[in-house]
């Protein structure tokens, strides 16, 4: 009964969650650096927030941070800056 309600919650919610985060933000590092022929500037990831998920899914902000929790315990997702992204 217990792995059924687990995939049930992974099914319905938390995909839709996992599927955002995977969608990596990642941007150039503006100034600061000399662009040397070959070498590209450094890369930097933004991350995710639950209230910019919420929106974007129509769901509650708690929901989204029981759903950000479960992934985390599944060592799907991590922490990273105030936020959360995928684990390398």
């Amino acid at each position: 009964m217990f792995e059924t309600w687990d995939w049930y919650w992974d099914r319905f919610r938390d995909n839709e969650v996992f599927l955002i985060i995977s969608q990596r933000k990642i941007i150039r590092r503006p100034g600061g650096y000399v662009v040397v022929h070959g070498v590209s500037p450094p890369m930097t990831e933004l991350p995710y927030h639950a209230g910019g998920i919420a929106a974007q899914l129509g769901r509650k902000e708690s929901s989204v941070l029981r759903s950000l929790e479960r992934l985390r315990r599944r060592g799907k997702i991590e922490r990273f800056e105030n936020g959360w992204r995928l684990k390398p």
